[in-house]
């Protein structure tokens, strides 16, 4: 598997970006360019340590958020070995993941399979919106659809116990 795109709003320096990789990606640029948080975005939505830091307001744009600031993070991995949801019941299952078809050549989503869609995919996410009192964040993958808003410490986290025992077994993520 591997991500062929990554979406960032409002996260660090980047206010909007929408970065297309391939499957070798390199990146390259001078210093305070994009390049860290980048790969933290990428920590967001796939490493376990990162989840459980407690965010700041200097991880939100501009570093001076409000009640309307949010942080949205996602990346649409593809690769999957069978291209067959029924293959892979941890990542697509009625509690899990929504299956998506991919355009290899442009890399848009679809729901459904059709000649220019052809490849299996999921996406993602990992959203956090700005409270003085309490921080809050939501990680989606595998567990449903984009939305409400909970406090990180009922984020659920089969989806991280998942990817380390793939990354065990020699598949990779990205």
């Amino acid at each position: 598997m591997h991500i062929v795109r990554l979406k960032i709003s409002g996260f660090r320096g980047i206010h909007s970006g929408d970065i297309t990789l391939g499957r070798h990606s390199v990146l390259v640029g001078p210093n305070n360019s994009g390049k860290s948080t980048i790969i933290e975005a990428l920590a967001l939505l796939f490493g376990r340590d990162r989840l459980e830091r407690r965010l700041t307001e200097h991880d939100f744009h501009g570093s001076a958020p409000n009640e309307n600031s949010r942080i949205l993070c996602i990346a649409t991995v593809t690769g999957f070995l069978q291209n067959d949801p029924q293959h892979h019941p941890a990542w697509f299952s009625p509690d899990r993941g929504v299956e998506k078809w991919l355009d290899p050549n442009v890399k848009a989503l679809n729901a459904t399979h059709d000649a220019q869609h052809t490849d299996l995919a999921v996406q993602i996410d990992f959203a956090a919106r700005f409270d003085l009192d309490e921080l809050v964040g939501l990680s989606v993958t595998c567990e449903g659809e984009p939305g409400s808003l909970l406090p990180l410490s009922q984020v659920r986290r089969r989806r991280l116990l998942h990817l380390r025992l793939a990354r065990r077994r020699g598949h990779h993520t990205c």
